[in-house]
């Protein structure tokens, strides 16, 4: 009323809760300063469901258009398309879309373990700011074409979180999609299953990263085997892990 709308609606996109709980500590560990596991982050996504319920009492149930962020639920398979159909207009080949390049990638769990040993053991924010953009440049050159290695969740893990918004989820899908079957997301949780039950970085993999920090950054791959040094007393079990492994690869390539 206050800006004169005859009407208002409310497009709101739900994600899979634990794809969605991997996306955003992503975004926490590589530009906020994040290190702690990733389930540590689950209670972020309540936020998801407050803002929904609060739009909801103020705008109205009939005034919510609810989508799902899903490939397959997406009409023509893509989001673009998907939220033009959302606002009730046509696709339009006019349409300026965003270049690849430009888009959010998500890093390779291994970049990921990484930042957060370095968010954990360096304290100066420009010069984690300095490994983040060395390690951008390092997904691009190992794992920008790798399609596997990007779940930070284990299937255990996934199964409780879904445990946990199973009936808010199905509540939506029920009032808003008028969906009998309570089903709201399509994909199976088992399809994100970990191609290997190891998460905890490879000798091969950390030789690779270590030589190219070294090739690259004389400077930054001394700070960098600081920082690995103070990780080999972390408490963070995955941190302290990768940490011996890059300890020996330092060790190994001064040899």
């Amino acid at each position: 009323k206050e800006f004169d709308f005859d009407e208002v609606k409310i497009i709101y996109y739900f994600r899979r809760p634990d794809l969605y709980i991997e996306s955003i500590y992503q975004q926490s560990v590589k530009n906020h300063g994040a290190h702690r596991n990733v389930f540590e982050s689950i209670n972020k996504i309540e936020q998801v469901y407050k803002v929904f319920n609060l739009y909801s009492h103020f705008f109205g149930p009939e005034n919510m258009i609810v989508r799902v962020y899903e490939k397959s639920q997406f009409n023509q398979g893509n989001i673009f398309s998907d939220f033009i159909q959302a606002i009730g207009e046509d696709w339009s080949n006019n349409f300026v879309l965003p270049h690849k390049n430009d888009t959010n990638v998500g890093w390779h769990r291994n970049l990921i373990l990484i930042m957060r040993l370095a968010n954990e053991n360096i304290q100066n924010r420009e010069d984690r700011e300095a490994i983040r953009k060395l390690m951008a440049v390092l997904f691009r050159k190992l794992y920008s074409t790798n399609k596997q290695g990007y779940d930070l969740l284990s299937l255990d893990q996934r199964k409780k979180i879904e445990s946990i918004y199973r009936e808010r989820n199905a509540a939506i899908a029920k009032d808003y999609l008028e969906r009998p079957d309570g089903a709201l997301f399509y994909e199976s949780i088992a399809s994100n299953k970990p191609e290997c039950s190891e998460t905890c970085l490879s000798v091969d993999d950390a030789h690779e990263i270590v030589s190219y920090i070294k090739e690259k950054n004389g400077s930054l791959s001394v700070l960098f085997k600081r920082a690995v040094e103070k990780a080999l007393v972390s408490e963070d079990e995955e941190i302290n892990s990768a940490a011996h492994t890059l300890f020996h690869c330092f060790e190994n390539i001064s040899k």
